[in-house]
C-alpha cells in the first residue's frame, strides 16, 4: 500500500467501526484510534483530513442522524432512542440534538412522524 493509500484505508476501517459500534455509550476516538492502531493525535489529524470534521463531532452526527430515524418510525420514549444512540443521559441528548437540529427530539417526531 502506498502511503496515500494506508491512511485511507484505515478512515474506512474507522468509519465502519464507528457505525458498528454506534449504540455503545463508550465509544470514543481513543477507542477508535486503537481499532485501528494509531496513535489517538495522528488518528485525530487523519480522521478530520479525510472525514472533514473532528471524530467526536462524527460520532455525534451520526448518532443523531440514526436517533431521528428512530424518532420517526418508531414510538419509543425519547430518552430510549437516546440510550440506543449511544448516549447514557437523555438530558445531553436533548441538547445535543437540539443544537443539531434547530429543535428539541419531541418536536421533530411531532413533525416527521410517519
Amino acid at each position: 500500500m502506498s502511503n496515500h493509500t494506508r491512511p485511507r484505508a484505515r478512515m474506512s476501517t474507522a468509519l465502519t467501526f464507528i457505525q458498528e459500534h454506534l449504540h455503545d455509550p463508550d465509544l470514543s476516538p481513543s477507542r477508535v484510534a486503537r481499532q485501528v492502531v494509531l496513535d489517538l493525535p495522528v488518528f485525530c489529524r487523519a480522521f478530520k483530513q479525510v472525514a472533514g470534521m473532528t471524530c467526536t463531532d462524527y460520532i455525534a452526527l451520526e448518532r443523531i442522524r440514526a436517533a431521528k430515524r428512530l424518532l420517526t418510525r418508531q414510538d419509543l420514549l425519547v430518552k430510549e432512542v437516546a440510550y440506543r444512540v449511544g448516549f447514557e443521559n437523555a438530558n445531553y441528548f436533548s441538547r445535543r440534538f437540539k443544537e443539531m437540529e434547530g429543535r428539541t427530539p419531541s418536536s421533530y417526531r411531532r413533525l416527521n412522524h410517519h
